[in-house]
């Protein structure tokens, strides 16, 4: 016969086996896209992967129910707070980034907030864009050019630079991000 101490225990231990999927789905559902620094300020792009909803944030700012409480560029870890507990999420490499790419003695010219928010939405076009002419074309390699134009067969009729960045001139390949660089120096990778 058990005692109904062995059965609470274990009673105890299917619950918390029960509810750690809903526990840890919660910050699963957020994933870092990328950071930036501009004009002094660091921000970083959080997605929740189960609505598509990303936006820019700084430490104190909250993003789905979680309050930004820390960020280190270094790391990529980012400390996000709900209900007084605290979740670690850490920047993938390959998503986007902005990087001072030029040599340390060129200037680099940051950024408005609005010129990132255009380019980026200028790099997901491209990405679905090249996503689509993968799966039309059975390949995994595209080069911009043949995405972007007036052109009936064309997949962007047009992508406006906003900070001296070029769209055409380069290659996208399945599963790898897309880089532009401003003229001012910042460069920005694309991963969906």
């Amino acid at each position: 016969m058990k005692s109904p101490l062995g059965i609470a225990c274990l009673a105890l231990v299917l619950i918390g086996l029960a509810f750690a999927p809903l526990l840890r789905s919660q910050t699963e559902d957020i994933e870092i896209m990328g950071d930036s620094v501009s004009g002094g300020k660091t921000e970083v792009l959080l997605m929740q992967k189960s609505t598509g909803n990303g936006r820019w944030v700084q430490v104190g700012q909250t993003f789905a129910n979680n309050t930004v409480t820390a960020y280190d560029k270094t790391s990529g870890r980012l400390t996000l707070t709900k209900d007084n507990k605290t979740h670690i999420l850490t920047l993938k490499k390959s998503t986007i980034q902005a990087a001072e790419a030029t040599p340390p003695s060129a200037p680099i010219t940051p950024v408005t907030p609005e010129q990132k928010k255009t380019m980026i939405n200028n790099l997901r076009q491209l990405s679905a864009a090249a996503d689509q002419y993968f799966l039309e074309n059975g390949v995994d390699k595209v080069d911009a050019a043949k995405l972007v134009g007036k052109e009936p067969d064309k997949y962007i009729k047009e992508l406006k630079p906003v900070a001296g960045e070029s769209y055409s001139g380069f290659v996208i390949e399945q599963g790898k991000p897309i880089r532009i660089k401003t003229a001012g120096g910042v460069e920005l990778n694309y991963m969906p």
